[in-house]
């Protein structure tokens, strides 16, 4: 079972062109930026505190389908075509609201995502 996404790898062909874009025009800050062989760098990138629509941005898809996953894993006959699952509206506005609130803090954001990959049982 997945439990969290650490890195994602996005290959480019002028790294310094695609550094000082995301650095100086999307405002990421610079983590690690070492040698990785003769040719390349290893670049880690982070969404700053700061960036709140950026973070949100990527904070809601994930846990609305995280909410989605565990009504799937609760359903016993999601396959039926006559049943009908759907994460409540007030549910999504409580997940928006938590995570509004939670904006500021990596680790409060991955512990409401957390919270919700346990409820998953599968």
């Amino acid at each position: 079972m997945i439990k969290a996404i650490k890195f994602a790898s996005i290959p480019v062909k002028d790294q310094d062109k695609s550094l000082a874009f995301w650095t100086e025009k999307m405002g990421f800050r610079v983590v690690t930026d070492s040698p990785f062989d003769g040719k390349q760098r290893w670049i880690e990138l982070a969404i700053p505190r700061a960036e709140t629509r950026m973070r949100l941005a990527c904070a809601w898809p994930l846990l609305i389908g995280l909410s989605t996953l565990d009504l799937l894993a609760r359903s016993p006959n999601w396959l039926d075509p006559a049943v009908t699952l759907k994460v409540p509206r007030i549910r999504v506005y409580g997940l928006i609201a938590r995570s509004a609130a939670t904006i500021w803090s990596t680790r409060a954001l991955e512990r409401q995502a957390r919270r919700l990959r346990e409820r998953i049982c599968l």
